[in-house]
């Protein structure tokens, strides 16, 4: 999807066990993309004024919530909202 332009967010609580944000995070370095050296060299960065990191290059967003476990919309509703319209209106993380 992402070599065919379609842009991909990946996010995890920073609170989840279960699907947790570093391997979150480890898979979206290993995707094996044509950006995927930018995504890599790029720098985690606040999001959402201390709602949690972010990452993103060339379509491919990674954003770490904080104080959310792995049910993100019912743990941060307000954090989760705005990913989810920042996503959809093809905004930058």
């Amino acid at each position: 999807m992402l070599n065919d332009g379609l842009p991909v967010l990946l996010y995890a609580g920073d609170l989840d066990y279960i699907c947790n944000y570093i391997g979150v995070h480890a898979i979206a370095n290993k995707l094996d993309w044509k950006y995927g050296n930018e995504f890599r060299q790029s720098k985690d960065h606040d999001w959402n004024n201390g709602g949690g990191v972010a990452r993103s290059s060339h379509g491919l967003s990674f954003v770490q919530i904080h104080n959310a476990g792995h049910m993100v919309p019912s743990d941060q509703p307000e954090q989760a909202l705005k990913l989810i319209r920042q996503f959809l209106n093809g905004e930058v993380f």
